[in-house]
């Protein structure tokens, strides 16, 4: 039998998941569905709703890593930002759609208590396991709500680091003592904070009232959102030639429009959101109706 601690990294199936063997029959009624509960969970915002759920069907199509930035095409890391109140709620509603989840509390007794990254123990000479060893997929909620100011310890220091790596790059470095590897991961992460996250997160926002009644979900209806989320999280989307070459048009255009406030970053973020827009539609093809809703949700672009 493989011993678990020694399993650092393992190839992926290429289904996640059973609920893959049966999707559900009617992809735009359960999207229309969920809309419709999470507009309403969000205070009668639609548009946190839309942006939700594309953050939910998120998924890591290409990658390009770099040392100080990494082009991550399918992935969008989100940060709620909640006035006031616990986010066990908000935590409650992601853990129902998005069974396979963990969830770590970010403050200084965590950080000095919890191993994030997998490292050698130079006294047993042993590989020890880290936090971050989670199957492809899991989705990480960072809470936040408890950080308060203080002085961090060397153990914190390389934990905060390494929640950094991952969040920016999605890889996790394993420290084998003479030497060091990254594997790359794809954990979509989203953060709760009081107030502005001490991670930089390009997508944000403020959630003034929130509420959400679990027990009010039926079991079908549930298991049709995850079906349907899975389904959707699966997907892959194209662009046409001829749409390429209208997008190229439309940001020379903002460009103009807005100079210094839309460069080739923020047209690569609205682009990636609206991949994954036509993705929440159960669109393989992007169409200029998703761009131009990507271009209205940019407000929450940092």
């Amino acid at each position: 039998m493989l011993d678990s601690e020694n399993c650092l990294h393992l190839i992926k199936q290429l289904s996640t998941s059973n609920v893959l063997k049966y999707p559900t029959n009617d992809p735009k009624s359960a999207r229309d569905s969920l809309l419709s509960f999470l507009s309403r969970s969000f205070g009668d915002d639609p548009d946190v709703a839309r942006l939700f759920v594309a953050h939910l069907v998120s998924r890591i199509d290409e990658r390009n890593t770099g040392l100080i930035n990494s082009l991550l095409i399918g992935y969008l890391p989100l940060n709620f930002k909640i006035s006031e109140g616990s986010p066990s709620a908000l935590h409650e509603l992601v853990s129902l759609l998005r069974p396979l989840l963990v969830s770590f509390s970010i403050d200084a007794v965590n950080l000095d208590s919890i191993q994030f990254p997998p490292g050698l123990d130079l006294e047993t000479g042993t590989l020890k396991r880290g936090a971050f060893q989670l199957a492809q997929g899991t989705h990480i909620v960072l809470d936040e709500t408890k950080l308060t100011a203080c002085n961090l310890s060397e153990k914190a220091t390389v934990n905060l680091k390494a929640l950094m790596d991952l969040l920016d790059h999605q890889q996790v470095n394993i420290d084998f003592g003479f030497q060091s590897c990254q594997i790359t991961v794809d954990y979509p992460i989203l953060s709760i904070s009081n107030g502005k996250s001490i991670f930089s997160f390009p997508w944000s926002v403020s959630i003034k009232n929130f509420s959400c009644d679990p027990d009010s979900i039926e079991k079908s209806m549930l298991n049709n959102w995850r079906s349907y989320l899975e389904t959707c999280k699966a997907s892959k989307v194209i662009i046409d030639p001829d749409l390429a070459s209208s997008l190229e048009q439309d940001y020379v255009r903002l460009r103009q429009e807005c100079p210094g406030k839309f460069d080739e970053d923020h047209f690569a973020s609205v682009l990636n959101l609206a991949k994954l827009l036509a993705k929440s539609d159960a669109s393989q093809k992007l169409t200029f109706d998703h761009w131009s809703e990507a271009l209205a949700l940019r407000k929450y672009l940092q």
